[in-house]
């Protein structure tokens, strides 16, 4: 997936938490983001 610089190693609950210039968001199974990047760090769910 284009766009990202570093993503979650495994879908958790249908979303994949991906880091974007040093935050964390999550996308869907689709490759959509689903909640902007705003996040210092990103846990499974």
């Amino acid at each position: 997936m284009d766009g990202f610089d570093q993503l979650s190693l495994s879908f958790s609950e249908k979303f994949l938490g991906f880091e974007k210039q040093g935050k964390w968001g999550f996308i869907d199974t689709n490759g959509a983001v689903v909640l902007e990047p705003k996040w210092e760090i990103c846990r499974a769910f």
